[in-house]
């Protein structure tokens, strides 16, 4: 990202800013004086705390191949409230989302997603059934933002192309 923030973290959705005294990379009260600062935010949203900096910006398209890889580590996997409270509301399990990730394509890129790019991987739970998960990455931790059965009412008979395109 080309970020020229610094010594600021953001709440999203609630237009708060916490301005700090301080360069939280190094404690120096001047945001030049180390250059940490400079090209990095922290950003707090939904519980969790992302670093982000131009470096996450995903110029390619997301590689199914390198998100099942992260996810044979439970160490790699963050799950945002969202995701869980949308999982839970739907009867989705961790299993069937971990599932679809691995039997998953991606049928939708969003590399300029924010805060780190993210796609939408089409693939199918244990017992079979279709299903649809958002999930993003910055090369060594996967982010689950949602999972949902997908319907017809927004995609094609396919399951995989949005009605419209």
């Amino acid at each position: 990202y080309t970020l020229k923030v610094s010594h600021a973290a953001f709440l999203l959705k609630s237009c708060k800013v916490v301005l700090f005294k301080s360069c939280p990379a190094c404690k120096s009260p001047s945001p030049s004086a180390c250059g940490k600062g400079i090209d990095k935010l922290i950003l707090f949203h939904a519980g969790i705390v992302y670093n982000i900096s131009k470096q996450q910006k995903g110029n390619a398209d997301m590689d199914i191949e390198q998100l099942q890889k992260l996810i044979n580590n439970s160490s790699n996997i963050k799950w945002s409230k969202h995701c869980l409270e949308r999982m839970q509301e739907r009867d989705i399990s961790i299993a069937n989302v971990k599932s679809c990730l691995q039997t998953g394509e991606i049928i939708e890129d969003y590399p300029d997603d924010f805060p780190r790019p993210s796609c939408l991987v089409y693939g199918h739970t244990k017992e079979n059934d279709i299903l649809h998960v958002i999930v993003g990455t910055d090369s060594n931790s996967l982010f689950f933002i949602t999972a949902y059965f997908p319907n017809t009412d927004k995609f094609e008979k396919d399951l995989k192309t949005r009605k419209g395109q």
